[in-house]
């Protein structure tokens, strides 16, 4: 089974009180159960996570074009970015309903990937997986408005 697609992915976590959320393409599956994220650092959600972390990963369907616009956009500390978009936690994990994939996952190493420390490679290890079979990926060429990803 594929986990991760390159089309939108939401990382979404709940730490000190705050849901944090970004989109994010660059994805890579390693292992059954492992896949890296590339995360900008300048991103609210990227500067909070941290080893052992819980977090969720909600690869949207082709019906969420929706929130795939609204979470590319903004920092999470600048507002509330999951406001009225239906979504569950699972541990710290939140996750968006009805993706195509949703899986809790615990953040098992964080690597800076150049020099200017300006992106951060994070492995993930997979806890739980949940697959809606009968629903498609979102592709992010099928995004109107380009997420910040």
């Amino acid at each position: 089974m594929d986990l991760i697609n390159t089309g939108v992915n939401i990382i979404a976590f709940k730490k000190f009180g705050k849901i944090f959320a970004m989109s994010c393409s660059t994805t890579m599956q390693i292992e059954k159960d492992e896949f890296y994220v590339l995360l900008n650092i300048d991103s609210d959600t990227c500067a909070n996570i941290e080893l052992k972390d819980f977090v969720g990963v909600s690869s949207l369907s082709d019906k969420q074009i929706d929130i795939a616009l609204k979470l590319g956009k903004d920092h999470s500390l600048s507002k509330n970015k999951i406001e009225n978009i239906d979504y569950f936690t699972d541990n710290m994990a939140v996750l968006i309903k009805n993706a195509k994939v949703m899986m809790k996952c615990e953040v098992i190493s964080i690597s800076h990937l150049n020099k200017d420390k300006s992106k951060k490679l994070i492995l993930l290890r997979t806890i739980n997986v949940q697959e809606n079979k009968d629903l498609s990926f979102l592709s992010i060429e099928n995004v109107k408005e380009k997420p910040y990803l």
